[in-house]
């Protein structure tokens, strides 16, 4: 073993700032798997030939490894075997404001490895070895202990040991960590972030992507609790992406769209008004077989790797598909890819608040306009299908049935010499949003029915009143006891008659005398008889 010097450059200091850099765990990940997949990428040739002259098949191996050492403490390993490091590229990777020659890869900035190793760690260490070196070069930066001496020396130490010509990997070691994966729920938000984001990888099945967890040196896998020693690492399941499905068209099941699959390649270009840039947008949209608020929406990547809407957050500005209650929210899928697209540092966004993102929102709009009717015309011409596994089943007739019984529980509990129900309007249009016109001898008043998908909402729904007595009703779909059933638009549409005759009835009654104090044992009776009546017409 022998010890060298690096020059860091600048401060050390400088490092423990990075623990407060704007990032998310997937994304942070994301920063060491760039390095990695980039690796392989700039060497893909050299190492299928090394392994195709030795009978064997390459394939780039990423472990992440989540565990517990022998004191007790957490830490999180990422290790592959893809080209490795030689010493100038490895002082490029430690060092600050030091690029990689090659920029057009994932890893342009020349930045991720040090600020998401600070940002997860106190302390990190890094080892390669290059396919053909005999050298492994171990960095370790521990920050507390840098601060503590206030040093401002730029000069660290690093070691060279002698390993053996055919090692080729890289491993970053994250110590006494900052940040930590305390629930299993957080461990596969991960793993589903990662999955979704490296699709391209995956699906090429020449890049394998593992999450294990080591517990007391046994190791654990894809959070199911299946335990392999440490020589069955290659027993592992690696990350595995699904392509959706999409929705194949019966002929003459729309008027006008023949027959065949419902996806359409897209390509097309936008530019910066700025700078007179010139961006090109290529790849598909489509439309899923089974509507879904979670796996609805487009990816966008840049070369080859998810920036926004990586799995279960799909991108879907209102702008070109509606809110949560449109079938187009809910159908169209797609993926994009941006690759000559700015990015921001942490690559969980790209940098287009001079108003790029309008344009291409814009664009896309034009591209995928078809679409987006076909999208709504699906609805009309498809059966219904199960709201949840609990037998609770919403045809178009059983709509139209709950839609006519609550227009007539409204009525019977109006008061002829205080309000007259004229009339109930429900604006035929692609979004579920509507509005309700109640008209008194004097006035019409209005109830407007809004779905809101805004995340965990502390009520299930919200009503709120204008000066001139004008109700506002608030779905909010993704409450807690909600939002298991709602990926399903017949569930949305029956809570939406449900919610409708709610407020409705708020409203009867408080206009039934002047004190607008409701009588909770009639508002009670009343929602109870509707929804007797309801569940004996579904059973009849």
């Amino acid at each position: 073993m022998k010890k060298n010097i690096i020059d860091l450059q600048p401060s050390t200091n400088i490092f423990a700032t990075y623990q407060r850099y704007s990032y998310k765990p997937p994304y942070a990940v994301a920063e060491f798997v760039d390095n990695s997949t980039a690796s392989y990428f700039n060497n893909k040739q050299k190492l299928e030939n090394f392994y195709k002259k030795n009978n064997k098949e390459y394939c780039l191996r990423i472990y992440i490894i989540y565990g517990t050492n022998e004191k007790g403490e957490r830490y999180l390993r990422i290790r592959d075997n893809a080209m490795g490091m030689e010493l100038e590229e490895f002082k490029r990777a430690i060092t600050l404001a030091n690029p990689p020659e090659d920029r057009q890869g994932r890893n342009e900035f020349g930045m991720g490895l040090k600020t998401a190793a600070c940002w997860f760690s106190k302390k990190w260490t890094v080892k390669t070895s290059k396919l053909g070196s005999k050298n492994e070069y171990n960095f370790t930066l521990d920050i507390e202990k840098i601060s503590d001496t206030n040093n401002h020396n730029f000069e660290m130490e690093y070691e060279t040991i002698e390993v053996n010509a055919g090692a080729h990997y890289t491993e970053i070691i994250l110590e006494n960590l900052n940040k930590y994966f305390a629930s299993k729920k957080e461990k596969e938000k991960l793993v589903n972030h990662l999955t979704g984001m490296y699709r391209k990888d995956i699906l090429s099945k020449k890049i394998k992507i593992y999450w294990i967890e080591d517990k007391n040196g046994e190791y654990w896998t894809n959070i199911e609790g299946k335990r392999f020693e440490n020589d069955q690492l290659k027993m592992i399941e690696p990350f595995d992406f699904k392509e959706p499905e999409l929705r194949y068209l019966k002929n003459n099941e729309i008027k006008g769209i023949n027959e065949g699959l419902l996806k359409k390649e897209i390509s097309f270009f936008v530019i910066n008004p700025n700078n007179n840039e010139e961006y090109h947008v290529y790849g598909y949209v489509g439309i899923l077989k089974v509507g879904s608020r979670t796996n609805s929406g487009f990816a966008l990547l840049r070369r080859g790797r998810v920036i926004q809407g990586a799995l279960a957050d799909g991108y879907r500005p209102k702008e070109l598909v509606g809110d949560a209650s449109t079938f187009a929210y809910q159908r169209i899928i797609g993926e994009l890819n941006l690759d000559n697209f700015p990015v921001n540092q942490a690559k969980d966004s790209f940098s287009w608040d001079d108003g790029l993102e309008e344009i291409f929102k814009y664009k896309l709009r034009e591209e995928i306009d078809e679409y987006i009717k076909i999208a709504s015309s699906l609805r009309k011409v498809e059966p219904a299908k199960k709201v949840s596994d609990i037998n609770a089943k919403l045809t178009q007739e059983s709509q139209n049935k709950s839609v006519q019984m609550i227009q007539n529980t409204i009525e019977s509990n109006i008061s002829d010499n205080n309000l007259e129900f004229k009339k109930v309007i429900l604006e035929k249009q692609e979004n579920l949003n509507s509005v309700y016109s109640f008209e008194t001898v004097s006035q019409t008043k209005k109830l407007n029915f809004m779905v809101n998908d805004s995340e965990s909402p502390k009520n299930w729904i919200d009503i709120k009143i204008d000066k001139n007595e004008n109700y506002t009703v608030f779905l909010n779909i993704e409450h807690k006891a909600l939002k298991p059933f709602s990926e399903k638009a017949e569930f949305i549409i029956f809570m939406k008659t449900f919610t409708t005759a709610y407020a409705a009835s708020l409203f009867i009654l408080e206009n039934e005398n002047n004190s607008k104090m409701i009588d909770s044992r009639k508002l009670t009776r009343q929602i109870n008889d509707m929804l007797l009546e309801y569940s004996e017409s579904e059973t009849q």
